[in-house]
């Protein structure tokens, strides 16, 4: 699941969100009904999104999340490690989206 500005969704109609951070620097998410990709960088636990390509499907069941995951990974610059998951947090260590498993 994910955890965007307190409201956890684990399932939007399409499958929970979700993002998959590869090892080559790139990443996959799954917005609710759309696909993010793009770049990162972490050094420790600093984390940076590079540019973001997102699909344009024309989504029939409301996937609420995606605006708001989109918003935040300009923003992100910590990761920490939490039980069941990680959490991506801006400059002033406020937690923006938790990723569960």
């Amino acid at each position: 699941g994910v955890l965007i500005d307190g409201m956890l969704e684990t399932d939007s109609g399409f499958g929970a969100p979700s993002i998959e951070f590869l090892a080559n620097g790139q990443f996959v998410g799954s917005l609710g009904c759309n696909t993010a990709t793009g770049s990162y960088a972490q050094s420790g636990n600093m984390l940076n999104f590079g540019t973001v390509a997102v699909t344009a499907r024309q989504c029939f069941v409301p996937a609420p999340f995606e605006g708001p995951i989109l918003m935040h990974l300009s923003n992100i610059t910590t990761i920490q490690a939490i039980g069941g998951g990680i959490s991506l947090r801006d400059a002033g260590g406020v937690e923006l989206i938790r990723l569960t498993r």
